[in-house]
């Protein structure tokens, strides 16, 4: 294990060729890095686990375990598997990336970018959030800032997204439990599933269910191909709504009002589905 002084955040940039990440934020005064391969009875992992190559210099960690040929061909089944354990500073800011394998972050960190090619991501809390996996899931409880999540086959589970949100799935589920500001959601195969959205929101699956437990502002959109729309209007807000069902029904739950009152804007939802029903309601606690 090595150790140095950080008596404030810092910038950690992990680059993994083939092995799972773990990084815990604590407030702690110093900064931690311990390399292990993954079987240490296997060669190849013992190899590469003493090639890791750590630094620390100007608030700013290195840790690689990587050579420059395998940027170009990428792991091969010969290659060493490691684990990297980095215990850091609460809030500081995260660059990690493995071709093949898991990344976890514990605590609070900053400003967050995480990538595997083969591998699931799990965090607990993150400033601004740039998150992306080949083949894999993806769950954060929570984003402070902006956040950015793609995945081409897994799943996406999200708490609270407190700043804008851009998330696109092209092969699974989407779970968010709160959108703050606007979102953009989509998949090309798989329900999208929202808890509140507080503001504007597109919400668009090629197929799949799509609903929005809660809004309660700005312009929603929410279309699907194939699969049904749900969306909950929270109590007192006035809606304006477009919905469409090609080869379902529509189903409207609201009740019918004179003028909005001019103090509070109306949520505008436009819902439709090709081969679904679409149905508007007031929101249920049950729900979110």
């Amino acid at each position: 294990m090595k150790t140095f002084a950080a008596p404030q955040p810092i910038t950690a940039v992990i680059d993994v060729i083939l092995g799972d990440i773990r990084v815990t934020a604590s407030d702690r005064d110093d900064c931690t890095v311990t390399i292990r391969p993954r079987d240490e009875l296997r060669q190849a992992d013992v190899r590469a686990a003493e090639a890791a190559q750590v630094e620390f210099a100007n608030n700013h960690l290195t840790v690689r375990v990587s050579k420059s040929w395998q940027r170009f061909t990428g792991a091969s089944k010969n290659d060493g598997a490691v684990t990297v354990e980095v215990s850091l500073p609460t809030d500081s800011t995260l660059r990690a990336t493995t071709g093949k394998g898991d990344i976890r972050g514990e605590g609070e960190l900053g400003q967050t970018a995480t990538r595997t090619g083969l591998g699931n991501i799990r965090l607990d809390g993150v400033g601004t959030l740039r998150a992306r996996t080949g083949l894999g899931d993806i769950t954060v409880d929570d984003v402070t800032a902006d956040a950015t999540v793609t995945t081409n086959t897994g799943a996406l589970r999200l708490g609270s997204i407190h700043g804008s949100a851009t998330i696109k799935n092209s092969n699974g589920s989407v779970e968010i439990t709160e959108c703050g500001r606007y979102a953009n959601v989509r998949t090309a195969s798989g329900d999208i599933s929202i808890g509140r959205a507080l503001t504007s929101i597109i919400a668009v699956s090629a197929a799949g269910d799509i609903r929005i437990a809660e809004v309660s502002a700005g312009s929603v959109t929410a279309r699907t191909g194939a699969g049904a729309v749900e969306i909950g209007v929270r109590d007192g807000i006035t809606a304006w709504l477009e919905a469409t069902a090609r080869y379902g029904a529509v189903r409207n739950g609201l009740t019918a009002s004179g003028a909005p009152d001019a103090s509070t804007a109306p949520v505008e939802i436009h819902a439709r589905s090709v081969g679904g029903d679409v149905t508007i309601s007031k929101a249920v606690a049950a729900w979110i």
